[in-house]
């Protein structure tokens, strides 16, 4: 008999169509919630551990006073003197002004300025165009004034007070009579870290220091300065070997004002008028430098000197004045002359370059 065919086994679904469910792997619950982040223990740099870097004081940032078109200053100076064991205090006070249109400068110092035993005395001046007009003993004196003596620079200034302290701390902006600053301030121990004590003053051994310093932000000009010095050995030269002040205290107070505002200075009448020349002394036309002091009158001329002389000798008789000598010597030229209870002297010197160098004394009986 034949065997009857048979067919093949039937392959079970669950076997051949899908893997079981159960076979792939999954992560357990309590895996897939654990955190990524490192452990604890050992915890990511806090951002501001890292050192900043602080901002430094720039003295070159600061504008030069003759930068700015005008401005009012005041500086005091206060220092406390120990004499032999009994203390002193002297005031020193200096005020300028200053436009640039047209360029002008009075400048006022008053206060004890030479010792311990000092008295108060006031100097002022004024520079106007080409004319020096000073004060002193209560006389003007008018002298002939140049670029370097209109240079607003030429007196003390904030940065001169500044270029030998280091250590300033930059506290942050602030604002002082509407204008926007940059605090910054220093102490001592800020300036011992990173100079010799003796090297900031130069005057001895400090005990105390610390200083505020008020920059405008735009014009980079000193709006405000305050330092403070104190010591036991401060001592400060006053010009004599044998005279020396202990300065124990010193206190400076620096402001500026009226910056870049519209005003006028105006030298007095009494300063031009004590100061202007005799009416009847004549100048030859386009003398330079012409200055008239204490009685004594001074310039040079291109004019040649022998023309100088001839000059004098016609118009001091024109003026009223009496011819009472004429001497003509190699390079020298004198001449003397009366006029009620006056005598002018007029002394006529070559310099170097041929030109006139003459010198007018007036004095009276």
């Amino acid at each position: 008999t034949e065997a009857e065919p048979t067919s093949p086994p039937a392959e079970e679904p669950t076997e051949v169509s899908q893997a079981e469910p159960t076979e792939a792997p999954t992560l357990e619950p309590t895996q897939a919630s654990e955190p990524t982040s490192p452990p604890t223990d050992t915890p990511l740099p806090e951002p501001t551990d890292a050192p900043e870097v602080e901002e430094e004081f720039d003295l070159s940032s600061l504008s030069s006073t003759a930068e700015l078109s005008s401005y009012k200053s005041t500086m005091q100076v206060t220092m406390t003197l120990d004499d032999n064991g009994q203390e002193e205090e002297q005031t020193i006070e200096i005020f300028i002004e200053y436009t640039s249109e047209p360029k002008a400068q009075h400048f006022v110092m008053s206060g004890a300025v030479t010792g311990p035993e000092a008295e108060d005395s006031v100097v002022e001046m004024y520079l106007v165009e080409d004319t020096m007009y000073m004060k002193m003993d209560d006389q003007w004196l008018s002298l002939p004034a140049t670029e370097e003596d209109l240079d607003s620079d030429a007196f003390i200034t904030p940065d001169a007070m500044l270029e030998d302290i280091c250590g300033w701390h930059k506290e942050g902006r602030e604002e002082i009579d509407g204008v926007k600053v940059v605090h910054w301030s220093f102490t001592k121990d800020d300036i011992d870290k990173c100079m010799p004590e003796e090297e900031l003053v130069g005057m001895g051994e400090l005990t105390n220091a610390t200083g505020d310093l008020y920059v405008a932000e735009d014009e980079s000009y000193v709006v405000l300065m305050e330092l403070l010095y104190e010591g036991e050995d401060l001592d400060m030269d006053m010009g004599d070997e044998e005279e020396t002040a202990k300065v124990v205290r010193m206190e400076i107070h620096y402001e500026t004002t009226d910056v870049n505002e519209p005003f006028a200075i105006e030298v007095p009448a009494e300063a031009t008028e004590s100061s202007a020349l005799p009416d009847d002394i004549p100048v030859p036309e386009g003398s330079e430098g012409v200055s008239s002091m204490f009685g004594m009158i001074t310039f040079t001329s291109e004019t040649p000197p022998e023309e100088v002389y001839t000059f004098y000798q016609e118009e001091m008789p024109n003026n009223g004045w009496t011819e009472v000598s004429a001497e003509a010597m190699t390079g020298l030229w004198m001449l003397e002359y009366t006029k009620d209870n006056r005598t002018a002297s007029v002394m006529i010197r070559e310099d170097d370059s041929g030109n006139a160098s003459v010198m007018i004394t007036v004095m009276e009986e």
